[in-house]
C-alpha cells in the first residue's frame, strides 16, 4: 500500500489500527512489534497510554529497546512515572540511559527530589554526570530544555541561528536534528 493510504500510526486509511490490549493478552511478541513498525514514537505512545498500568509494562518489555525508549518520552510525565514504579530496576535503568538527556530531564525535574535521586542512581556514571549537570541549570532554563548535544546536531543540519524559544518549542514538538536536515533548506535569520 502505498505511504500515503496510510494512517499516522501506521495503518491503513479508514481501517482501525490493531488493539495493543488485545495483542498483549495474546502474548503477541512478533505481533507487537509488526504492529508498531512504522508507528511515530507519539502513535506508539498514544496506544500505550490507553492500556491498563499492568498492559503498559508488558507493551514496554515486549517492544524493540529502541521503540520503547523513543516513545517514553512522548508519555505524559503521570504515565511515565506509573511505569517506573511498576517496572523492574533494570528495565528503568536501561530506559533513562537511553532517554535523550533532555527528554530525561524533563521528567527527573517532576519528581520529588527522593524519587529522582534513587533514578539518577540507576544511570551510568557518564549519564548520571549529565544528568547532574542539566539539572544543575536553572529550572524553566534552555540549560535544562536543550542539551548541546541537540544544539550542535542543528548547527550541522543548517539551523544554527534559531532562538532560545525556537529551540525549546522545537524540542518540546520532538523535532530532530535530522528530520530538519532531512526536510531541505536552512533557516534563515
Amino acid at each position: 500500500m502505498p505511504p500515503s493510504d496510510r494512517s499516522p500510526s501506521g495503518s491503513p486509511v479508514g481501517l482501525a489500527p490493531p488493539r495493543l490490549d488485545e495483542i498483549i493478552r495474546g502474548r503477541g511478541v512478533s505481533a507487537l512489534r509488526v504492529v508498531v513498525r512504522g508507528w511515530t514514537p507519539a502513535a506508539v505512545a498514544a496506544a500505550i497510554e490507553d492500556l491498563s498500568e499492568e498492559d503498559q509494562v508488558i507493551a514496554f518489555r515486549l517492544l524493540p529497546r529502541e521503540v520503547a525508549t523513543d516513545a517514553f518520552a512522548y508519555l505524559p510525565v503521570d504515565v511515565q512515572e506509573g511505569l517506573l514504579r511498576a517496572m523492574a530496576k533494570e528495565d528503568v535503568g536501561r530506559i533513562l540511559n537511553e532517554m535523550s538527556a533532555d527528554d530525561r530531564t524533563m521528567l527527573l525535574e517532576e519528581l520529588p527530589a527522593a524519587a529522582t535521586q534513587q533514578l539518577l542512581n540507576l544511570l551510568s556514571p557518564e549519564e548520571r554526570a549529565v544528568a547532574v549537570k542539566l539539572l544543575g541549570y536553572p529550572e524553566g532554563s534552555i540549560g535544562r530544555r536543550v542539551t548541546p548535544e541537540y544544539v550542535r546536531e542543528l548547527k550541522e543540519a543548517g539551523y544554527d541561528k534559531l532562538t532560545a524559544e525556537e529551540l525549546v518549542e522545537l524540542r518540546s514538538q520532538g523535532v530532530s536534528p535530522r528530520l530538519l536536515k532531512s526536510l531541505g533548506g536552512r533557516k534563515q535569520k
